[in-house]
């Protein structure tokens, strides 16, 4: 859970343009992954997306 131990300046700007295509992606399987890093990704960095 690298979301709850980094700072989220850093992660959420490595990690939202990885997610990107998967959360575009025909494939629903590649859309739900792209959705569940997401919801992670939200939980350990809330505050910086809420602002």
């Amino acid at each position: 859970m690298l979301a709850l131990h980094l700072p989220p300046e850093k992660l959420f700007s490595q990690l939202t343009p990885l997610m990107e295509p998967a959360l575009r992606s025909e494939n629903p399987y590649e859309r739900k992954a792209g959705l569940m890093s997401m919801a992670v990704l939200a939980e350990g960095c809330a505050d910086h997306i809420r602002q």
